[in-house]
């Protein structure tokens, strides 16, 4: 939501300068520096995208850390877009690779729940997590 914020305040920021110039350009080179904006503003928002799914890593150091023992290899796949859009409870499917008694394992957890209480993310029933591992 901040990033969201910033960036109409950035974009806004910029439609002032562009109307101050307007008197100085011409119809083409202004097209192509609202063209230019555009852009930037959509890669700003595209990379923070990119760099707020750490909800992967968040499940990775809690499994760690309650079941002392370390996930090597995580994939992940969010389950709850494709049905419904919530911005506090998140549905995973997370497949990971582990070593336990000296065996590796790989092992799925297919609805893993995560909800976020205001800027904190909790794992759902991280002790009782069903998992389905098979030796490598």
């Amino acid at each position: 939501m901040q990033i969201i914020i910033l960036s109409i305040i950035v974009f806004i920021f910029l439609v002032f300068i562009i109307y101050k110039l307007i008197n100085e350009l011409k119809q083409k080179k202004f097209g192509l520096l609202t063209f230019f904006c555009i852009f930037i503003l959509a890669c700003i928002l595209s990379y923070y995208e990119y760099k707020s799914d750490d909800l992967p890593k968040i499940f990775q150091t809690n499994y760690e850390k309650t079941h002392k023992i370390k996930i090597y290899k995580l994939a992940s796949q969010k389950l709850n877009n494709k049905n419904i859009s919530s911005k506090t409870k998140f549905v995973y499917k997370f497949t990971y690779i582990l070593n336990k008694n000296n065996k590796e394992y790989i092992c799925t957890a297919p609805n893993v729940q995560i909800n976020k209480v205001s800027d904190k993310f909790i794992v759902k029933n991280l002790e009782n997590i069903i998992e389905k591992c098979t030796l490598i």
